[in-house]
């Protein structure tokens, strides 16, 4: 029977000793036990941390007892080791967090570390499906032999002359002569020029000191109205004498009236020196001459 209680109760208080007086043990309104957790530090108890929402508050802790590290977003801090074969190595990384690593590749026997150049880029030697280096010259340019088809016996190399241009057998093809287009190399200057005279000579142009004119085309047309002279496109010397012409076209008196016209492409292009000119001729009033010539200065 509890003592100072009638004989029919059931209720108990629990007590506990608080290390100098008896504390009735509080539960709450469910009947559950309240508890104040405490953990030991050091010689002395410390209660145990918790938040607002009641989550207990931990520090945590490696087995070296050092705490571990976390960022203001709640992050722990970490320092990434790799295995070198016989210790642990730090991770590196640069200034912005990005990890540093030294890329290899396996040449059959071991492991190469991959060259670049002072700028980062790969360095890398092509080769072909035999195991051959491709080649290239001191500018960077791939060497490379070009071949054509030939039935028998096979595909042949391309020729080139000493200077680099390709050898062309017409014969082997039925034929006598092959046409080109002429284009301006790189580094010169292109010319074109147009001029009409009457009862004049006109310039069409005047190749600069220290240059060759490379001429690759010409055109003259000449209107008429019964003249019995000379209309012509010519080249002259830097004395102003005339030392070939292109074109030169005689209008006869007999004929009242006239258009004409002339054409050339010379294949090479023809190179006229420094300080001559290009020059279209009219004779007189009756007869109306206009030209044209295309090439490169160089």
């Amino acid at each position: 029977m509890a003592k100072g209680a009638p004989d029919y109760s059931t209720d108990v208080n629990l007590r506990a000793w608080d290390g100098s007086a008896l504390r009735a043990i509080k539960v709450d309104v469910d009947g559950q036990l309240y508890a104040l957790m405490r953990g030991l530090f050091g010689a002395a108890y410390k209660d145990i941390a918790v938040d607002t929402n009641g989550n207990i508050v931990a520090i945590l802790k490696g087995a070296s007892g050092v705490n571990v590290l976390v960022d203001a977003n709640g992050f722990m801090s970490a320092i990434l080791k790799g295995h070198d074969g016989a210790n642990y190595q730090n991770v590196l990384v640069d200034t912005s967090g990005r990890i540093l690593s030294v890329i290899k590749g396996y040449d059959g026997a071991a492991y190469r570390d991959i060259k670049v150049d002072t700028s980062g880029q790969m360095i890398a030697i092509m080769k072909s499906a035999a195991g051959n280096n491709v080649a290239v010259d001191v500018s960077g340019f791939l060497a490379a032999i070009l071949k054509g088809t030939f039935s028998t016996p096979g595909d042949k190399n391309i020729l080139v002359d000493t200077n680099g241009q390709i050898q062309v057998n017409l014969n082997t093809q039925g034929l006598d002569r092959i046409s080109t287009i002429s284009k301006a190399p790189t580094g010169t200057t292109p010319v074109f020029a147009s001029a009409t005279a009457n009862t004049a000579t006109t310039i069409l142009h005047t190749v600069t000191a220290g240059k060759t004119l490379m001429l690759t085309g010409a055109t003259m047309g000449a209107s008429c109205l019964g003249e019995n002279d000379y209309a012509y496109l010519a080249v002259r010397n830097a004395a102003d004498a005339i030392q070939f012409y292109i074109f030169r076209h005689k209008i006869r008196s007999e004929v009242e009236a006239t258009n004409i016209s002339f054409s050339l492409a010379p294949v090479p292009a023809y190179p006229i020196a420094a300080g001559w000119d290009i020059v279209v001729h009219s004779p007189s009033a009756g007869i109306t001459s206009s030209a044209s010539i295309s090439g490169w200065e160089e």
